[in-house]
């Protein structure tokens, strides 16, 4: 071990930081060329350790607290304990700053650029990892399980409707009476029928139930309105025209000779 110089003492001014790191890599250098790595007396070990650490740091080491005992004391536990002592809490976002903000000089090579970046980054390991929040999707499944909780806790299933049934069928203008007929295979799918002998198909939450005595059709025009696309007109076939008399006024066509119905509404004041 004489031919082997030993380390220099820690230096704890400016950068303790990268101090110690150049200190603890030199001292594991020392300890295995010298060969006191393979000595299985930890204490030892921790002997060459102290005294080659220097005056002041030897002060730090006696002022710390130990979570071990003298008799188990290794050394790797006084490097572990010097290593936390020297490198403090650091300022990631920062040093993350100040490392992806560094730019090339002039007339510097590529080699020195990539080295000057490395040595900005190797003090702190959360620089160049990516900061993404963790168990995101556990997160995002949590929320939604929560949002699904509020929006259903007044909800409900709706109950059947037997055939027979009288309800009120939702269409683009308004709520129209029909009768259950029967329910289809698919899940809360209903045929029913209008009074003037219509057939649909609704979904449940488009029916109503009601009194029969409300099931009345009171305008079978209103009910030519229908969700399901009608039966296809043959070809050439004349459009039927409602009845006209001498003294009403022509009715109007449209360019392709189709006759213009008016609304209920308005055929009272219809002047033409």
């Amino acid at each position: 071990m004489e031919q082997f110089k030993p380390p220099s003492p820690l230096m704890l001014t400016g950068n303790p930081s990268e101090n110690w790191h150049r200190r603890e890599q030199r001292f594991r250098l020392y300890t295995t060329a010298s060969g006191a790595s393979e000595r299985k007396d930890e204490k030892v070990k921790v002997a060459i350790l102290l005294h080659t650490i220097g005056e002041e740091a030897l002060e730090v080491y006696n002022t710390l607290t130990r979570r071990w005992t003298e008799e188990d004391e290794t050394m790797e536990d006084v490097l572990t304990a010097l290593r936390d002592h020297c490198s403090p809490q650091k300022n990631v976002v920062l040093e993350r700053h100040q490392c992806w903000s560094h730019q090339m000089t002039d007339g510097a090579s590529m080699d020195t650029f990539i080295t000057e970046l490395r040595q900005k980054s190797k003090d702190s390991s959360a620089v160049l990892q990516q900061s993404t929040p963790q168990h995101v999707h556990r997160r995002l499944q949590g929320l939604r399980s929560r949002q699904q909780r509020y929006y259903n806790q007044h909800a409900g299933p709706l109950p059947e409707l037997p055939p027979g049934s009288t309800v009120h069928m939702q269409t683009r203008r308004g709520w129209e009476p029909a009768v259950v007929m029967h329910e289809r295979d698919k899940p809360r799918s209903y045929v029913v029928q209008t009074p003037s002998g219509k057939t649909f198909r609704r979904n449940r939450r488009h029916l109503r139930k009601i009194h029969p005595s409300l099931c009345v059709d009171t305008d079978p025009d209103e009910h030519s309105e229908v969700m399901f696309p009608q039966t296809p007109r043959p070809v050439g076939s004349p459009a039927r025209a409602p009845p006209v008399s001498p003294d009403d006024p022509p009715a109007p066509h449209t360019r392709g000779g189709r006759v213009v119905s008016q609304p209920t509404r308005y055929r009272d004041g219809w002047m033409g």
